[in-house]
Order: structure tokens, then C-alpha cells, then sequence
């Protein structure tokens, strides 16, 4: 299996001092940390599977400005459950030391990759920098920040400053001039005249994640997958199921599976041996799982940006799926048939896993994400022949076993 380039690491840095523990604009509701872990979350559901997440969260705690920085989880491939589990347990607690979380962050070796396209900080925060330098200009707080993201940037690391609710003069004054030293300033609707961008509530801080990720996946193209789905798995006996390397269910059971018989898994689901579909289906069915089933999805036809649900068109969110990846039920989910080994004179029918004989009712090939049958055609010959072949096949083992 070929690799696909490498993508860019992506830190996601959350403020969670105590001012953080109020709603945005004032009055009762949910808090500006809460929403904001609503919105991260939502950002690396959507590309943790592909982009190397981390999660950093910083509020002064203690007599030193670094204190209360905490690198929760370094940018690399598979850390999609540990991002998120990271960004929902973290609690509000002390000031805004916004500069030190930028210098640990644009430390770590994995920000400093230079095999891949670069490297992000996507920030919330919504106050002021409370913490400075010792000496010199940085020893105003806003100056050593701003100079954390510009040292930051001089390594290739840029960052885009979100400033998430209703904010006064100087903590504007401050985001802008991060936003600008960070080579990534706000351009679009949603930011208010300012160079950050502006949150001033949950449906402006998603429009603003939105047009981050949008951005990022722009400048590299959008192309990249260093997940086992484009670079498999360096370990015998593995298989890639969810962007992650895990042992193969069927890795003990193939053998003692009959010569007619497949050994079917989803990638979680314990390997079981299958016996292949063997006839056409009747219409309205379709080949599954070792023979035929009813299809609610058979006669539907779905527009361009809708999946067959249960025989409904549903609103598809596929269009991000990976290599390894089909789109059922309007979600990106593993192909069994990369799990499945079919028996000589079979195919595996995707998105569903089952190895058969036979075309679907009326022969041709049918959509791979409606969830049916399909037929990919031999090299020579037609599906006719094909068929009679299956039979045959079918009809040498079964005499065999009779014999036996």
C-alpha cells in the first residue's frame, strides 16, 4: 500500500483560567469553557482520524509564569480519544498566562517536524495576558506574548488567536497583535474588524473553528493521511480499524474455516467463519452476510450529498472519508471488505463485507454506498458466465464434502 504525505500537527491550546468559568456575554447559561470544549471537540471528531492532534491548557497557578501549563497530549497520529477526552475533563482555575503556553508549546519536538507541511496553534482565550517577562520589552505582558507567537512563527509554527466573548478595548488590542504576529489573521465574516477571531457567543465561536479548520486543510491541500489506512500496520497479525492498528479477529480462525467459507469481521466484531452468498437475490434484497436479506436501501436513489438510510435519504457526512473508509448510513465507516479474504471465484461486495458468487438482481453494478449488492465483471466474459462458474464451484465442494 502506497503513503500518502504526512500532515501537519496541530496543537489546540485552551485557556481555562476562572474567568473562563462565566457565559460569554454575561447572565446565566452555559460557560465560556464549556461551549469551548464543545466546539474543539467537534473540530478534531471531524479530522482526528487524519490530522495529528494535540491539546494544551494553560492557567497561572502558581508563583512562576509557567506554572499551570500542561501539555495533556503531543500532536501525533491516533491521539483522537486522548484530545478528547483531555479537552472535556479540564477545569477553570487561576489567571491568563497566555505567552508561556505558546513557548512550551513551540518547543516540542513534534511541533518541529520537518518531515511534514508545517505545523498550527489554533487558541481560546478570552482575557488579557496576565503573565511577562523578566527583563526588557516582555516585561509587559502583552509584548512577551505577542512575542511568544512570533517566536513560534520564525519556526514555521503558525497560530490563529480566537478571543471568545463580549471583550474590552486592551484585551482586543492584545488579541489583535497576536493574531498578526501569528502569519494567520482573521480575513472572513466572522471577524468583526478585527485581525482575531471574534466569538462573542457559541454561534460565533463555531463559525470561527469552522474557518480555521477550513483554512488549515486549504494550506496543505487537504490531501494528506499518515494513518495505517494509507500506510498499514508494521505489525504482522494487524489490521487497521479506525485509524488504528489493532489485532485481526480472523487471524486464528481463517484455517478452520471451510474451502467455501470466509472468514467475515468488521474489525471489532470476533472472526467468524461465512459461508459465501451463493444465488442471485431476489429483488429488494441484496447478498449479505452469507445470503440474502431484504434491502430497504435496493430502489433508492440518494442526490449527491445524501446517503440511504433504512430506505430514507439521509444528509451525508462522508466527504472527508479516508482511504480505508465508505460512507454507510451517511457516516464514514470501515470497509470490511479490506478484512475479508473471499475464496477463489468470489468477490467481496462493499461496503458490507460478504463474499458472493453473483451479480444483484438484474446484473450491472450498483452504487457502493447505498449499502447493496454490486458486481465488478472478470477480466473476459460475462455475468452469465460468471454465475454459471459460481455453481459449478459451489457444486465441486458440496460433492466433495459428500464424499468425505
Amino acid at each position: 500500500m502506497a503513503s500518502a504525505a504526512p500532515c501537519p500537527t496541530v496543537m489546540l491550546i485552551l485557556d481555562r483560567s476562572g474567568s473562563m468559568d462565566s457565559p460569554p456575554a454575561g447572565g446565566s447559561g452555559p460557560s465560556k469553557l464549556e461551549l469551548a470544549k464543545v466546539a474543539l471537540n467537534g473540530l478534531v471528531k471531524m479530522y482526528g482520524d487524519r490530522i495529528p492532534f494535540g491539546f494544551t491548557s494553560f492557567a497561572e497557578t502558581g508563583f512562576v509564569c509557567a506554572d499551570g501549563v500542561t501539555v495533556h497530549v503531543k500532536p501525533k497520529n491516533g491521539t483522537k480519544a486522548q484530545v478528547t477526552a483531555a479537552i472535556t475533563a479540564v477545569m477553570t482555575d487561576g489567571s491568563t498566562n497566555t505567552g508561556p503556553s505558546i513557548d512550551v508549546t513551540a518547543a516540542l519536538p513534534e511541533m518541529n517536524d520537518p518531515a511534514r507541511p508545517g505545523s498550527y496553534i489554533v487558541i481560546v482565550t478570552d482575557g488579557e495576558p496576565t503573565c511577562a517577562g523578566t527583563i526588557g520589552p516582555e516585561s509587559d505582558p502583552d509584548a512577551y506574548t505577542t512575542g511568544a507567537v512570533k517566536r513560534a512563527a520564525m519556526k514555521g509554527i503558525k497560530t490563529f488567536v480566537v478571543g471568545f466573548g463580549s471583550l474590552p478595548a486592551a484585551a482586543k488590542t492584545a488579541m489583535n497583535n497576536m493574531a498578526n504576529a501569528g502569519g494567520e489573521p482573521c480575513t472572513g465574516a466572522t471577524c468583526n474588524g478585527q485581525a482575531y477571531y471574534a466569538a462573542e457567543d457559541a454561534a460565533a465561536l463555531q463559525a470561527a473553528i469552522d474557518a480555521i479548520s477550513s483554512t488549515i486543510v486549504g494550506e496543505f491541500g487537504g490531501l494528506c493521511d499518515d494513518s495505517c489506512y494509507s500506510n498499514g500496520c508494521a505489525n504482522a497479525g494487524e489490521i487497521c480499524v479506525a485509524g488504528m492498528c489493532k489485532p485481526d479477529p480472523c487471524t486464528n480462525v481463517r484455517s478452520t474455516c471451510a474451502p467455501t467459507d470466509y472468514c467475515y469481521t468488521d474489525g471489532t466484531s470476533p472472526g467468524t467463519c461465512t459461508p459465501i452468498c451463493p444465488q442471485t437475490c431476489a429483488p429488494g434484497e441484496s447478498c449479505t452476510i452469507g445470503g440474502c436479506a431484504l434491502d430497504p436501501c435496493a430502489n433508492v436513489t440518494c442526490d449527491a450529498t445524501q446517503s440511504c438510510k433504512a430506505g430514507a435519504c439521509v444528509t451525508s457526512s462522508c466527504k472527508d472519508c479516508l482511504s480505508g473508509q465508505n460512507c454507510v448510513d451517511g457516516a464514514c465507516k470501515d470497509d470490511p471488505c479490506r478484512f475479508v479474504s473471499c475464496p477463489t471465484g468470489s468477490m467481496c461486495i462493499s461496503p458490507k463485507g460478504t463474499c458472493a458468487f453473483t451479480a444483484p438482481t438484474g446484473g450491472g453494478k450498483r452504487d457502493r454506498n447505498s449499502g447493496g449488492c454490486y458486481f465488478a465483471p472478470g477480466s473476459n466474459g460475462s455475468d452469465a458466465a460468471f454465475l454459471l462458474f459460481g455453481f459449478l464451484l459451489v457444486g465441486f465442494f458440496v460433492a466433495r464434502r459428500r464424499k468425505a
